[in-house]
């Protein structure tokens, strides 16, 4: 689903060396390589060529890499070295170096450049004999809050723009975008300075001529009553040249990088409705089905992510497996069927929206009366929508059928999610299975138990599902987003 109460997205127009990189929101972009660059494509090479090859960018990466601890442990690099191993690491990603190792080092670079990797402190070092194996390298220690001082790596400037918006979320429905908040001060700092007003229509505008690769933080004024969740007044992001696109800038920010944009948008709320005590309730109605039927399931030996049919609420992704970069909680149950299933409405109420996802698909929401409330019901990744906004549905209804958004399903099945939506100052999803009605709670508690055993013998691992108070539930507290 679509986070609108994410507290912040990169939002980025390009304009470097003549070229244009811009796109719309929706993700839609494109890239130029240069005419050299494609030249410059190695041509196919023989399995013992290869090798060699790849022995040559390896020692090359390692060279890199005890130059950058050498400037780490000296706590700092000059201009003509910084150009050096910039330049350096390019080429070894254009002729097909390992692309992951050539990250980790652009990023070293960048943030010893700028600041963000300073000398740690000494630590006791054993004698190292001349042929002992390479140890391992030091932890780099983050500077201290307020002495990141972000440098020029580059003589020529760029020409870019961030965007954004500013909105009060007081009291605001889920899904819906709150009040626009115009004539709050944004500024960035760091690497340039630029500085802009919101508009009526709570949108800003930071543009940058000239500007030098870097560290910048977005910041906003918080008027006098209001705060922000997270509390921070500002959002950091660090601009490079990227490794992978000829004249374009990738910009960073907590882990995301973009070469497109949405916007730096920043939510806040009256710090007289930001008490949690004030945030509270049940949702309003009570579930009488769980989107799709239980012999719907059908078990495959395919391989499947994580090796599950049924992704319980609270589920971790993995780090290396989610979007963010970051372990995630899976806000929504989500379940891997064949293509063709029939999806359900999990409650009685009426359509308030059916807005197309992402993926491509549609996601099936409803009220307890057609209006965006607090609470919104979800049925998601569904095509052939069998409902119109406005409709009234019957829990076990159907309202469409499981789209091909796979989700690591295996081919000719598809992935369906079912969610329960409370909006306020941070938009949270709940288990669904905490708030079955009396009428089907015990029997889908029943249920879900033996499908989880089935699915355990089918697959030869007794340790896949976790014995919860409420099966579905791996844990009880809200997710955000």
């Amino acid at each position: 689903m679509v986070n609108r109460n994410g507290f912040f997205s990169i939002g980025i127009i390009a304009f470097i060396g003549g070229l244009i990189v811009l796109s719309a929101s929706a993700g839609i972009y494109f890239y130029s390589r240069s005419k050299s660059e494609i030249s410059s494509t190695p041509a196919p090479q023989t399995v013992a060529g290869q090798k060699s090859r790849g022995n040559m960018y390896e020692q090359a990466l390692l060279d890199i890499e005890s130059e950058l601890l050498a400037a780490v442990k000296t706590g700092g690099i000059t201009q003509e070295n910084y150009e050096k191993m910039d330049n350096e690491l390019r080429r070894l990603a254009a002729n097909g170096a390992d692309a992951g190792k050539v990250e980790i080092l652009q990023s070293m670079l960048v943030k010893l450049d700028v600041g963000e990797i300073v000398k740690p402190a000494p630590v006791p070092q054993s004698p190292v004999s001349a042929n002992s194996a390479p140890q391992s390298s030091p932890a780099f220690a983050p500077a201290p809050a307020g002495q990141t001082v972000p440098k020029t790596n580059s003589a020529t400037g760029y020409s870019f723009t961030i965007i954004g918006l500013a909105y009060d979320l007081t009291d605001a429905p889920a899904m819906t975008s709150g009040t626009p908040m115009a004539g709050l001060s944004v500024r960035a700092l760091g690497a340039a300075s630029a500085s802009a007003v919101t508009q009526s229509n709570g949108s800003y505008t930071l543009s940058f001529t000239n500007a030098p690769t870097g560290t910048y933080d977005i910041c906003i004024s918080i008027p006098s009553g209001y705060t922000r969740n997270p509390p921070s007044e500002c959002e950091r992001v660090i601009v490079i040249r990227s490794l992978l696109y000829d004249k374009t800038l990738e910009f960073s920010n907590n882990g995301h990088k973009a070469l497109h944009g949405t916007a730096i948008n920043f939510y806040l709320i009256r710090k007289d409705a930001a008490d949690p005590s004030l945030n509270v309730g049940e949702p309003p109605l009570k579930l009488k089905g769980i989107g799709v039927n239980f012999e719907d399931f059908v078990f495959t030996k395919e391989k499947l992510e994580f090796n599950r049919l049924f992704i319980g609420f609270g589920f971790v992704i993995p780090a290396n497996q989610s979007s963010s970069g970051s372990d995630k909680r899976n806000p929504q149950p989500t379940y891997v069927v064949p293509m063709g299933t029939k999806v359900r409405s999990i409650v009685d109420g009426i359509v308030v929206a059916i807005p197309t996802l992402w993926s491509g698909d549609f996601s099936i929401q409803v009220t307890q009366d057609g209006t965006m409330q607090t609470w919104i019901y979800e049925m998601e990744h569904l095509i052939k929508p069998m409902v119109k906004v406005g409709e009234r549905v019957t829990a076990g209804q159907v309202v469409g059928e499981v789209s091909n958004f796979s989700n690591g399903a295996p081919p000719g099945y598809g992935a369906v999610e079912i969610g329960v939506l409370k909006g306020g100052r941070v938009a949270q999803h709940v288990c669904p299975f905490a708030y079955l009605d009396d009428t089907i709670r015990e029997q889908t508690f029943i249920k879900l138990k033996a499908l989880f055993t089935s699915w355990e013998g089918y697959i030869g691992d007794q340790t896949l599902y976790t014995d919860t108070t409420i099966p579905g539930c791996l844990s009880l507290d809200p997710i955000d987003g």
